[in-house]
Formats: C-alpha cells, sequence, structure tokens
C-alpha cells in the first residue's frame, strides 16, 4: 500500500517511493477479488466494477495498480469523487478511455457532483469505482444515478487476518531492504487498528523516525513512535 496519513474516518495517500500495484498489494483472503479485478481490465464485460470496503483495506491501492496497468494501452483519468462537481475539478474525463473514481459515498447529497457521476457513466467506455458502502446503501439524491449504479458488479475487500497484516508490513519494510523484527510488528497489532492504512502510517512513522536517529528498529522505539500516534489521534490525525 502507499503511505497513508490518517484524517478523521479516511484514509489519504502521502508521498510513497513505491508505486501501488498488483505486485505489491498483500491480497490474503481477497485474492478473488484481485483476481476479478484483473480479468475485467483483459476482458471488459458489463458496465464496469465497484470494490467497496471500510477505511484502510487497500480500495485505492487496488484503483491505482488497475491505472498502472490500464494506461499502458488507454487514455485513463482517475477522478476522486470528493473533487467532483468543483469548480477547478479537472475536465479530461470527457477524453478517458477508462473512468476511475475513488471514494463514491463523497458525492452522496452533492448535486453538482451526482450530476457530474451521470456525465461520467454516460461518457466513459469502462468504470472502476471504490466506495466504503455497497451500492445498496449509497442512496445518492438522483434516482438515475442509483439505477446506473446497479449496472457495476460489485466487490467486497474482507479485513486480513493477522498472518496477512503481518506480511504486509514485512513486505513494507522489505522494499526499502530493512528487515522488521517479529515482536515489532506483533506488537503494532497489538496496540493499533487492524486494517492495513493504519498499521502501514505508523509503521512509515516508525520507520522515518529510527532513520532521522539513525536508531535501530526497537520495541522501546515502537512504543514511543505508537504513544505519538495516540497523541494526535485526539486531533482527528491518527486513527487508532
Amino acid at each position: 500500500m502507499p503511505g497513508l496519513r490518517v484524517f478523521g474516518q479516511h484514509l489519504l495517500p502521502i508521498h510513497s517511493e513505491r508505486q501501488p500495484d498488483f505486485d505489491n498489494f498483500v491480497a490474503g483472503a481477497n485474492l478473488s477479488v484481485v483476481e476479478s479485478l484483473k480479468l475485467f481490465i483483459q476482458r471488459p464485460a458489463g458496465r464496469g466494477i465497484l470494490i467497496h470496503s471500510s477505511s484502510g483495506l487497500g480500495k485505492t491501492h487496488l484503483l491505482l495498480a488497475a491505472q498502472l496497468v490500464l494506461q499502458r494501452k488507454n487514455r485513463v483519468v482517475y477522478l476522486d469523487a470528493a473533487r467532483l462537481g468543483l469548480p477547478d475539478a479537472e475536465e479530461d474525463r470527457f477524453e478517458a478511455d477508462w473512468l476511475l473514481i475513488d471514494n463514491l459515498q463523497l458525492a452522496v447529497g452533492r448535486s453538482a457532483a451526482e450530476r457530474m457521476l451521470v456525465e461520467c457513466f454516460e461518457l466513459s467506455n469502462q468504470l472502476i469505482c471504490t466506495s466504503d458502502q455497497p451500492v445498496e446503501a449509497l442512496a445518492f439524491d438522483l434516482a438515475d444515478l442509483n439505477s446506473r449504479l446497479q449496472l457495476l458488479a460489485q466487490y467486497a475487500l474482507t479485513s486480513p487476518d493477522e498472518q496477512t497484516l503481518l506480511q504486509i508490513l514485512d513486505e513494507r519494510a522489505a522494499a526499502r531492504n530493512i528487515r522488521l523484527p517479529a515482536q515489532i510488528g506483533r506488537y503494532l497489532l497489538s496496540r493499533l487498528s487492524r486494517t492495513p492504512g493504519v498499521l502501514v502510517a505508523v509503521y512509515d512513522l516508525l520507520e522515518r523516525t529510527a532513520l532521522e536517529r539513525k536508531q535501530k528498529l526497537t520495541l522501546s522505539l515502537a512504543a514511543e513512535v505508537v504513544q505519538q500516534a495516540n497523541s494526535r489521534n485526539s486531533e482527528g490525525f491518527f486513527l487508532v
């Protein structure tokens, strides 16, 4: 997964040297969702797909991984629904072969954004969308939009088990040639919300802190960083 900051209930990408792709997405029990997405990219069938889950399980990672593959041969536009309908929003959606729309739930109840989503459905050949809820729970004001969303095939990401979460942390560290001591991975799991986004965000903070201080990754440093993350939770910065 990309590096993440946590603000309120949303996980927002921050700078990371790792391009999100299918190879660095640890699928675990979500392998069937990943394979369905790959198959749709290779042989599109139907109007599009929607991947839904709670925050931090990898929806945006998969959307960006799809973009990386698709843009080799197609005109692809990534849109965050939070920006749909804003005066300075990009208009290049009109030129897209594929539209990738993240966070559909952030357009619910915003008339300009909902109208733009209808346009997106009319203009794009293929759609890949993400949301924190399934289609039937989104309840857009525009009935036409709700009916169009029903045309999307839906896939739900499930929360990873402990083994998968530890693997995510191990691979995050290994990508930077760092060996994450097993006890630190287990410590993070015991002290933090068990979602990949939160764990990766706090691990990144731990790694940056260690590099800045020129220290090794230790349990005492991990405890300090977790405490720092928890202290920021009252400000809505980290969700732990």
